[in-house]
């Protein structure tokens, strides 16, 4: 069980938190993909504060991370950073005028699509610039 205490210290964290930390941080990782049960859960950001799986990434485990990028079946695409939305955005836009499409305003659900509309994104010089860098 995890301690209500000052969560935000590495310390306080969960097992498998502190093991995501620790391999984003000794692999220099900078994209990756957590998936599995417990996305609905609520998970600890701090001194009897708890969040959802996408505000303790942001919050607690990459906090020094600018940019996070979210998928979600039910939420669709999500972003921590307002700039990288707006990058995204405009990504969408350019499908849109080429392809007779309409993604920039209703974004697909569905994981095949979302994902493929994703990784453009964060290979993208603007998205590097906030916190992320391909490889």
């Amino acid at each position: 069980m995890v301690s209500l205490g000052a969560m935000s210290e590495p310390s306080s964290l969960p097992g498998w938190a502190k093991t995501l930390q620790r391999r984003i941080r000794q692999r220099g990782i900078d994209f990756f993909i957590l998936h599995g049960p417990g996305v609905r859960d609520l998970h600890p950001l701090g001194a009897r504060r708890f969040g959802t799986i996408a505000d303790c990434l942001a919050q607690v485990i990459l906090n020094d991370r600018s940019a996070i990028v979210t998928y979600d079946r039910g939420a669709g695409i999500g972003f921590s950073d307002r700039d990288v939305e707006n990058d995204f955005k405009t990504v969408l836009k350019a499908y849109d005028k080429l392809g007779g499409t309409n993604l920039a305003q209703v974004q697909p659900r569905d994981p095949d699509r979302a994902l493929q509309l994703i990784e453009p994104t964060c290979a993208t010089s603007s998205v590097g610039t906030h916190g992320f860098r391909p490889r």
